[in-house]
């Protein structure tokens, strides 16, 4: 078990030596049992890599998986496609949609499943600009795409560099659509690229399925907070949110009002290699995949915590691993992570499938 207390944003500098040590943990009895991985991309065949996984999932029982297909392979910034897919519940792919950047580069993929086979595709092109594409049939194809870069120019910040999400959007049981976002205003260089630094994080949110969005919470409490997730707990939304304190601990997040303002922060006792990491909610708490580690982006794992506060790692898989972005459906939970064996260069994208036993 680990744990963490949130506390309000001007006292976000405590960390967890000042929390006291005789917090009663809560006894979690939840256990994953893998039933299959599928290597859905493996770098070099078609591009030269494949980075940034999101998923999805949909009511009609299918997966939808997002992701950046790179030519190369270490650059944020190269001629980059993005690929979406459906997938039945087995890993096996229905359709697969391609969106060619025409030479330069989209960026940081997001999906959020909605209703009646509606399903959004959200993205930034070049870093400046912010896009959102609506599939009518279950994501098996996209609409033209619309620009939604307006909206993020109301945030408090002066930016240089947009990044949606990555991974998927959250849609609330109230209906809102709350897509994570992170800003920077980096120095230039190589032309017109842009570092990722300094960077703030926040979110965009819709009312009306994705047809208009409006400026959510924008945070700057921690170092180069940037890639943001979100899930719905209690009532509230959670977040999680990658940055750069020396901790190297994962910092959380939580919103009273749909995302439109932080009440509380947190740094948990689960490390954090400065990655991005993702969450989904299962109704009695929250999922979290990241990799477990101080110091390298290795030894992903899925961890489980009624409050947000207090979390059980259910599952670690060993070795090289990065990004990864989790669904759950029913009683099966998905993973879908970069997988690395020189703890550098993203080797695939893998899809995991587990079994949940909730006793």
């Amino acid at each position: 078990m680990s744990k963490g207390v949130f506390v309000k944003l001007e006292d976000l500098s405590k960390t967890l030596k000042d929390i006291p040590d005789d917090t009663e943990l809560e006894k979690i009895m939840h256990a994953l049992t893998e039933l299959f991985t599928r290597r859905l991309f493996t770098a070099g065949d078609g591009y030269v890599s494949y980075r940034i996984p999101g998923i999805a999932a949909q009511a009609d029982g299918t997966l939808l998986c997002c992701l950046e297909a790179r030519s190369d392979r270490f650059s944020d910034w190269g001629d980059i496609d993005i690929i979406a897919l459906r997938l039945d519940k087995e890993g096996n792919e229905l359709s697969r949609t391609v969106f060619p950047s025409g030479g330069g580069a989209l960026n940081n993929p997001v999906l959020c499943a909605l209703e009646n086979g509606r399903a959004l595709l959200l993205y930034c092109r070049e870093y400046e600009r912010a896009f959102v594409r609506v599939s009518e049939d279950w994501g098996a194809s996209f609409g033209e795409e619309r620009e939604i870069t307006d909206c993020l120019k109301g945030f408090p910040y002066k930016w240089n560099v947009c990044a949606l999400g990555p991974g998927h959007a959250l849609r609330t049981s109230g209906g809102r659509i709350v897509c994570p976002l992170w800003l920077a205003n980096g120095k230039k260089y190589d032309g017109g690229r842009r570092e990722h630094r300094p960077s703030v994080c926040g979110c965009i949110y819709s009312d009306d399925g994705g047809e208009t969005w409006r400026r959510g919470f924008m945070f700057d409490g921690a170092k180069n907070q940037s890639e943001t997730a979100a899930c719905e707990l209690d009532g509230e939304i959670l977040f999680t949110i990658r940055q750069e304190n020396a901790e190297h601990l994962r910092l959380f997040a939580k919103s009273g009002d749909g995302g439109e303002t932080l009440s509380e922060t947190a740094f948990s006792g689960l490390p954090d290699p400065v990655c991005f990491a993702s969450l989904c909610g299962g109704g009695e708490g929250a999922y979290l995949v990241n990799c477990l580690d101080g110091q390298k982006r290795q030894n992903l794992s899925v961890s489980f915590s009624v409050d947000g506060e207090t979390w059980q790692t259910l599952y670690t898989l060993p070795g090289g691993a990065g990004y990864g972005d989790i669904a759950l459906v029913g009683d099966r939970l998905y993973v879908f992570s970069e997988t690395t064996y020189d703890l550098k260069s993203v080797d695939a994208l893998e899809l995991r499938c587990f079994a949940l036993r909730r006793d």
